[in-house]
Parts: C-alpha cells; structure tokens; sequence
C-alpha cells in the first residue's frame, strides 16, 4: 500500500500498478500529469476514497493526460471524494472503473460560493460506474465522450447530485445500455447544449428524468434512442 500526503506535488509520467494506492491533499497543488492509475482497491481503514481524498477549501487538483483502467473497488468508497476543492479533469481516459459504493466520484460543495469549481474536458469514459455523486455542486462537462457502456448500478451513468448546476456541452453518448436509471439526476439544473444521444438502450420509464428544476437542451440530437421492454 502507498500512501501520498501533499502539500504542493507534481507527479509526471508516473505508473501505478499496485493493489492500493491513496493521495491525501491537505493544503496546496497537486498536479498528475500522464500517468495510470490501474488495478487499484482502497485502504480498508480508509472510508472516504480508494485514489484521493481533498476536503481543504482552496486546494487545486490537475490531472491531465492520465488512464484510470480496471480499478474494482469492493469497500463502499468512491475512487475520489473532493469537498470544496478546485478540481479539473483534462484529456483523461476511465475505462471499466467499479465500486461497491455505484459511483466513483463523491462531489462536495464545489461551487462559486467557495471560488471552487469542477470541470472534466476532452476526457472518454467506457465500461464505468455512474461518474459523479454528491451535492451543491458547480460542474462543467466540455467535450467528452461515454461510450460502451452497460450501466447496471441504479444511479445515472454521469452524475447523480442534488441542488447542482451542471452543464454538459460539445460532447456525445454513444452505444450505452442503461438498466435502472437514466442519463441524468433529477435534482439539479442542467444545460445540456451541443450534444448527441445515439444509440442507447434503456428499460427505464425515461431516459431523462428532472423534479421542479430549470433544464436548456440546445442544439441537441438524437438518434437510434430505444426502450427495452
């Protein structure tokens, strides 16, 4: 097991291939930069998260040209859990991440009340857990692709949050196969501009689902989108 406390790092074309590995972000910037992350399981004393736990306000986390591949977490933890954190996701790769918890993300009061923000862009997904969870967030997804996907877990296969704002533009869903739940929670606002839907399977009674919030699709097609009876 490794354990990484950081103040102020940057961990640069680095590989990880061991049973478990955890970063714990105290104060500072933590920039990973073309590494993976790959067959990794959690600390059993540990509950928070099995990769990275942020919960100081004014921490900035990068992490760009970086593969998350075949990480089954079998403790109920996310991969990651940030609270009031500045977090950006660039040109990122997550194929086949699982965990007993149904997500790999837990999001945390990271909005503009806290000068905060959470943005993944030019980032592909395929084969994984529902991404996101958690609360009074502000999310920006830019130019992303899900794809592959057979979602079994019962949230939504990008983000289950309550009272967020989050926005979705210039990316695609293709080939996903939904059984339980729908694309999005229902209990946030969302912007959902220049994006396609194609090819998508579901059993559920929507494949969008939202409870007294403000919705925008702009620009948006779909195409090939069929429910299984």
């Amino acid at each position: 097991m490794t354990i990484l406390t950081a103040l102020i790092q940057k961990f640069q074309i680095v590989y990880f291939i061991i049973i478990k590995i955890f970063f714990k972000v105290y104060r500072g910037d933590l920039l990973i930069d073309n590494c993976t992350f790959k067959n990794t399981d959690g600390d059993e004393k540990e509950s928070m998260a099995s990769i990275m736990v942020s919960k100081f306000l004014n921490n900035k986390i990068t992490i760009k040209n970086t593969i998350f591949k075949s990480n089954i977490v079998e403790k109920n933890m996310p991969l990651f859990y940030f609270f009031k954190t500045n977090i950006e996701f660039q040109n990122t790769t997550f194929i086949n991440n699982y965990s007993t918890s149904g997500h790999l993300m837990q999001l945390e009061y990271i909005n503009k009340n806290y000068t905060e923000k959470f943005t993944i862009s030019d980032s592909f997904f395929s084969e994984n857990d529902c991404i996101i969870n958690g609360k009074n967030n502000d999310i920006n997804i830019n130019n992303c692709e899900f794809m592959d996907t057979n979602l079994k877990s019962v949230l939504p296969i990008v983000a289950n949050c309550v009272y967020s704002n989050i926005q979705v533009e210039n990316s695609k869903f293709e080939n996903l196969n939904i059984q339980g739940n729908g694309i999005l929670g229902s209990e946030s606002n969302y912007i959902i501009k220049n994006v396609t839907f194609s090819d998508i399977i579901t059993n559920g009674k929507s494949l969008f689902k939202f409870l007294n919030k403000n919705i925008e699709f702009i620009d948006v097609k779909l195409d090939n989108v069929k429910k299984c009876w």
